[in-house]
């Protein structure tokens, strides 16, 4: 995976990020509200092999740089609080009109 900043055209708008579309994880999210990381970055390399030598620290870093904002770090999912994604927030940092016309 190429470091340049890459260009990802959404209908008719664009979306600049360094490395990661937030449509990708939003994708890989589908119906969940909330997700550990480990599983966010295994159904990652499942989309696109090139997330495959990505680890926690680095997804972190590129969502933030993304302009994602984590209301929390850690998700409650069956009784064990761990590291995770809210979908929200990652919603919150995609442009409403973006998120409506999917």
């Amino acid at each position: 995976m190429s470091t340049e900043p890459r260009t990802v055209a959404v209908n008719v708008h664009v979306i600049k990020s360094l490395e990661i579309d937030e449509s990708d994880c939003l994708a890989v999210m589908r119906h969940s509200v909330k997700m550990r990381t480990v599983d966010l970055l295994a159904r990652l390399e499942n989309l696109d092999e090139d997330y495959g030598d990505w680890d926690a620290e680095r997804l972190a870093k590129e969502l933030d740089d993304a302009g994602v904002k984590r209301t929390t770090r850690q998700v409650d999912i069956g009784g064990k609080n761990l590291a995770g994604y809210r979908r929200e927030d990652l919603e919150a940092a995609v442009p409403a009109e973006l998120l409506s016309a999917r």
